[in-house]
């Protein structure tokens, strides 16, 4: 496939980039239905839907502090870039304004810095990294990895091989199935209606999956409370631990595992079975084991100072 770039040119005075005329862009190039497609834009919005032809096309405005614009189709990879001056000043100028499709069975990478990204309908899997921006990911097939620093994920109806980290940010996912990692470090993890294996870690966040069901969940916290209320398939493990977090798990439909339960200065409340919580004899610690069914499943949930609390709907 012949290559096809566009730039724009640098402006100098004093030897020196200045910023050009806002300019607006509409080019539409063919492209491999699965190929490659990588997509920088460095501040601004930028809106990427998958549509059903073998095209990428790029509509909008581009950052009137733009240095080269790149458009570049070779083979089943494309690569479509702002690129901006390095000592650009963050607040000034307009940022860019994109819309772009490519085709639905793309496999796409994003990246951008202070830059709100939303991005639907992409079957070849997602990369994408922000800072500052807000990421908002829906119907997204075969593999999703996020990440942001202060900027908020939101996630809706994705499936496959699920990876969501943040640092302040919020997650925020709903309606999605597949194998979840999901991380922060202050923000909070929100799951609605989820199905899968859960990997789950915070630091001061807090974490809560409502609804849905799950074949596992392996979760660790700091200061970070974690509640759980949502269907456990047969034979499935739940294994938390939290340092002064409070941990609740509340059992949708039938229960049948086996639990294990501790605490070192908090305390622990079942409210499944008559079963009560052991305390030792010269150290404050509570310790609480029992069997719900055949036992087929495992919940084991420990803190250093944190309340454990179990439940059925």
């Amino acid at each position: 496939m012949r290559m096809k770039k566009v730039w724009l040119p640098i402006v100098f005075a004093v030897s020196a980039p200045m910023a050009v005329a806002s300019d607006r862009v509409d080019i539409t190039q063919d492209a491999s239905a699965d190929g490659f497609v990588r997509i920088t834009l460095v501040r601004g919005d930028l809106e990427i839907e998958g549509w059903n032809r073998n095209q990428v096309q790029v509509k909008g405005e581009l950052d009137d502090q733009t240095e080269e614009f790149i458009f570049d189709v070779s083979g089943g990879d494309t690569v479509i870039e702002v690129k901006l001056p390095r000592n650009i000043g963050w607040n000034s100028g307009t940022a860019s304004d994109l819309e772009i499709k490519v085709p639905v069975g793309s496999n796409v990478d994003v990246s951008g810095v202070s830059t709100d990204i939303r991005i639907a309908n992409i079957e070849g899997g997602l990369e994408i990294g922000g800072v500052s921006g807000n990421i908002d990911i829906r119907d997204i097939q075969d593999r999703v990895d996020a990440t942001t620093v202060s900027g908020d994920l939101e996630v809706r109806d994705i499936a496959g091989r699920i990876s969501l980290k943040a640092v302040s940010g919020d997650i925020d996912v709903e309606k999605a199935n597949g194998d979840f990692r999901m991380a922060t470090v202050s923000g909070d993890v929100v799951g609605r209606d989820l199905v899968g294996e859960f990997d789950l870690e915070s630091v001061s966040g807090d974490i809560e999956l409502m609804g849905g069901k799950f074949s596992g969940i392996e979760g660790h916290t700091v200061s970070g409370d974690v509640d759980v209320s949502s269907e456990m398939e047969k034979g499935s493990t739940i294994e938390l631990d939290t340092v002064s977090g409070t941990v609740r798990i509340e059992f949708v439909g039938k229960i049948d595992a086996e639990f294990d339960l501790e605490t070192s200065s908090g305390s622990i409340r079942n409210r499944i079975t008559s079963d009560r919580a052991e305390t030792s004899k010269y150290v404050r610690d509570e310790t609480l084991r029992f069997v719900v069914g055949n036992g087929d499943g495992e919940v084991i949930v420990s803190s250093r100072s944190g309340d454990i609390i179990v439940d059925r709907d």
